[in-house]
């Protein structure tokens, strides 16, 4: 039930090199310190009855570019140089996969419906989106770094309006000064996913971080901004409630019961065979894959440390 990955310093499998391995956990990440920025080769293998997948990211915090390697149980895969990534990657995440799974697609399911809420919260105000929404995974963030969560962020453009009766820094500013200053900002929130049962995902936000861009009023405009994203909360919970409605038909459609969900980077990696789905390149900001393993009834209940009893009253 393992997943072991090295990563070389030099083309086919040359120079120095680090081994990891996630033992039975789901998920094991490492910064590469000494090899970072250093690594052009990388190997894995998947073994004890899981599948697996490695991702070498271009950034320390598990996120940016990315390459990856999909490995079926008793396969190895590799890169003898990964390409534009040369030299390129600092940190790496080892996932063990399960042999029966269910998957959403984060991005579809969450970018659109949340653009939606989100225009309608913010009509009439002077804000206004700065693109589509970034549906993305983050793993082991600094603030919780024992949890992984899907994110969901908007860039915001607000404007800020300075008209008679206002002073900067003492000076009167009259009517013929009008002034108008557009602030880049962001808003985005970090979602938990979790088991509400057996047979339902709950997604929650647990975590929201609000970005205002340096300026004369920045603080104003941080503070207004931060406690809108805030009064969002509820609203966001409410339509996330669709995604625990979905699995529950999931686990319906397949006569299955999940155990605790988990999330990988950017789109569903193709596994092998074909050889050909050995890996590709990617970016986190591609996306977001959120993964149901799925369980019998006895599965799932040994995963959950609770009782037959404890199902039948509250299923």
């Amino acid at each position: 039930m393992t997943v072991t990955a090295t990563f070389f310093e030099h083309e086919n499998f040359g120079g120095s090199s680090n081994s990891f391995t996630t033992g039975t956990a789901r998920y094991r990440g490492v910064h590469l310190g000494g090899l970072a920025n250093e690594v052009t080769a990388m190997r894995a293998t998947a073994a004890g009855g899981k599948d697996g997948n490695v991702y070498g990211f271009t950034n320390q915090n598990f996120d940016g570019r990315f390459a990856s390697l999909n490995m079926a149980e008793g396969w190895t895969c590799w890169y003898s140089n990964v390409g534009p990534l040369n030299d390129d990657i600092e940190s790496v995440l080892l996932v063990n996969r399960d042999k029966e799974e269910a998957n959403l697609d984060a991005g579809f399911w969450l970018a659109n419906a949340f653009a939606t809420k989100l225009d309608e919260m913010l009509a009439g105000k002077p804000v206004r989106r700065d693109g589509d929404p970034v549906v993305s995974s983050v793993f082991f963030p600094s603030y919780d770094p024992g949890r992984v969560f899907l994110r969901v962020k908007q860039n915001l453009v607000v404007e800020v309006d300075v008209g008679a009766n206002a002073e900067i820094f003492g000076v009167q500013v009259l009517p013929s000064d009008l002034i108008i200053d557009d602030y880049h900002s962001s808003i985005a929130y970090d979602i938990f996913l979790d088991l509400q049962s057996i047979t339902r995902m709950r997604a929650e936000v647990a975590w929201v971080t609000t970005w205002v861009e340096g300026g004369l009023f920045t603080d104003d405009v941080f503070n207004q901004l931060s406690s809108q994203a805030m009064d969002g909360v509820g609203e966001l919970n409410k339509a996330l409630g669709a995604l625990g409605d979905l699995t529950e038909v999931m686990a319906a459609f397949r006569k299955r019961f999940f155990s605790q969900p988990y999330l990988l980077p950017g789109f569903l990696p193709a596994m092998p065979p074909p050889e050909s789905n050995f890996g590709g390149l990617g970016n986190s900001n591609d996306g977001a894959t959120i993964v149901l393993p799925l369980r019998s009834l006895l599965q799932s209940v040994v995963d959950r440390g609770i009782s037959l009893a404890a199902i039948a009253r509250d299923p």
